[in-house]
């Protein structure tokens, strides 16, 4: 697979979620509300109770998708730390936990990642979220919402 070249603009972009929505780049709303997987019940979250280990959302996208030179996914995430975003089957990237400090003074996070060329296709597509085992054995607990995809 080819690494991705990014411009100075699109660079400019990724400092600021909001600046990017605001750019000239095709959203789709992916998922508005929150979800909760992992094996553990926990208050924190704004659903305490987890909905199982992994979530899968199925799209349909046209066929501009084929043509995108760049594609991101946004979301907010409380807590990821031993989890996977899968593109059709496929994993992307995932950022670092954030320091201690940063989870304290807001512990919900917008991350955005980068998705390579040829994740997705034209029609039905999946995006999944999914929880591994963390050190203890058990699954970690996360909960994300608000996922949307650009494309350029």
């Amino acid at each position: 697979m080819k690494p991705l070249t990014l411009s100075m603009s699109i660079l400019a972009l990724l400092a600021s979620p909001v600046a990017l929505a605001a750019s000239n780049m095709k959203t789709i709303n992916v998922e508005a509300g929150y979800h909760h997987i992992g094996d553990g019940n926990d208050p924190m979250f704004k659903n305490p109770a987890p909905e199982g280990t992994s979530y899968e959302k199925k799209i349909t996208l046209q066929s501009f998708v084929e043509l995108a030179t760049v594609g991101f996914i946004e979301f907010i995430i409380l807590e990821l730390y031993h989890s996977d975003i899968l593109i059709n089957g496929r994993t992307i990237s995932i950022p670092l936990p954030l320091p201690p400090e940063k989870i304290l003074s807001d512990p919900y996070q917008t991350s955005l990642i980068s998705i390579p060329a040829g994740f997705f296709k034209s029609g039905v597509n999946s995006i999944t979220f999914q929880s591994r085992t963390d050190n203890g054995g058990g699954f970690d607990d996360i909960e994300f919402g608000e996922v949307k995809l650009y494309f350029q």
